[in-house]
């Protein structure tokens, strides 16, 4: 949020959060340039050996706003998420999620009682995660939306100034109470690829402390005193 002494912005000021075309290409310009970079110093492959590796797994889909989206309508045979339905499953919360432990719901789906809109009956999604290896060049595909700070590390200067990386400072001091507590940061995603030499890899998933946003918007959306409510049926 705080830029550098001396940036300019896309309309030529010192705003460099105005949203406009020129915007879009200056990311795209300066992209096209690091991938040019990139390519000078490329160095060939001569018949390279390819290899593919998946290993699928259930997750509990949390996000109910998900569940909600993934309804089929009956009169379209489609959701309001994705181009076609997505299978849902009923997993135990604990022990092993598998073929044998989880069961689809059918496409099913049940009205909330307290919102008054239709959700699916399935509370996990079946994903997967992928290794492709072309000659020396390993590729891991992931589920969801990784942020910049799993693939490269946190920027420089975030654990001392959070606040520049915060509009209105409102999670520095979060920040600073888990530092306080111990925590360490976690290894981003560079640290722990994978290639084909055997790798300790840590058994939790990495989330940045920027993904983090912990609110009850149903008072907003539907009515006032919703959110206590689902609160006290919980």
């Amino acid at each position: 949020m705080i830029a550098p002494p001396g940036a300019i912005g896309p309309a030529g000021d010192s705003d460099l959060k105005v949203k406009n075309f020129r915007r879009t290409e200056m990311i795209g310009e300066q992209l096209a340039l690091a991938a040019m970079r990139l390519l000078d110093n490329a160095e060939k492959i001569e018949a390279p050996r390819v290899s593919y590796a998946v290993q699928p797994f259930y997750t509990y889909l949390s996000n109910f706003g998900f569940r909600v989206l993934l309804v089929v309508d009956p009169a379209t045979a489609g959701a309001s998420l994705g181009h076609n339905p997505v299978p849902l499953y009923n997993c135990p919360l604990t022990g092993p999620k598998t073929a044998a432990t989880c069961k689809s719901d059918g496409f099913a789906s049940v009205t909330d009682p307290n919102l008054g809109t239709d959700f699916r009956v399935g509370d996990h999604l079946k994903s997967a995660v992928e290794y492709v290896r072309i000659g020396p060049v390993g590729m891991m595909f992931l589920p969801g939306e990784i942020p910049g700070e799993l693939t490269v590390g946190l920027p420089a200067g975030f654990r001392s100034t959070p606040q520049n990386w915060y509009e209105g400072h409102q999670h520095a001091h979060l920040w600073r109470q888990l530092q306080g507590a111990g925590l360490r940061r976690a290894p981003h995603v560079r640290s722990i690829r994978v290639d084909d030499r055997p790798r300790q890899r840590p058994d939790w998933l990495l989330r940045p402390i920027s993904n983090y946003r912990v609110l009850c918007v149903a008072d907003v959306l539907v009515q006032e005193g919703l959110c206590a409510a689902l609160h006290a049926a919980a």
